[in-house]
């Protein structure tokens, strides 16, 4: 495949003289050259290499901000990211700790919920701490459907007054 070629190609052959072709044939008119009128390029005025310096000059100013401003919006989203990624891995090592102390707490509970349950406090009760079971004829009920009740009074006596 070849390449596209962009320059402008001139035939400049067509502008050369060529000798007279020796033939029967009629004489063929020379070519009219044409005159291409040349344009006279005027030199700039000092004010209008200032007005065009000042054009470049604010151009490049815009150009600057706007890859200014573009490069501190990149610089953000990467502090973002860091900060974000950071945030959620902490977020990920407090969920963790949480499930640690959870199943910390079940495992407590099932603990204490054998320390507290009936058999092992009568166990306890009667080997370490040499407790008995209480006979029947050592059992009071006191009924206290009447209206009888226990009255304190405070005297500004002590609190051994009241069980003695």
């Amino acid at each position: 495949m070849a390449a596209a070629n962009y320059s402008v190609d001139y035939a400049f052959d067509m502008f050369e003289e060529r000798p007279a072709a020796r033939s029967n044939a009629a004489p063929q008119k020379a070519p009219e050259k044409r005159e291409v009128p040349l344009r006279r390029v005027k030199p700039k005025s000092r004010q209008e290499k200032q007005k065009e310096t000042r054009r470049s000059a604010g151009v490049s100013a815009k150009v600057f901000v706007v890859a200014a401003l573009l490069l501190a919006v990149l610089c953000m989203q990467i502090s973002v990211g860091a900060k974000k990624y950071e945030l959620g891995r902490q977020i990920k090592e407090v969920e963790n700790e949480i499930n640690i102390a959870n199943s910390e707490n079940v495992r407590l509970n099932s603990v204490l919920s054998n320390y507290v349950s009936l058999s092992e406090v009568e166990e306890y009760a009667t080997k370490i701490l040499g407790m008995k079971k209480l006979e029947s004829y050592q059992i009071e009920y006191i009924d206290l459907s009447e209206e009888e009740g226990v009255i304190y009074s405070s005297d500004g006596g002590s609190f051994w007054d009241i069980f003695g």
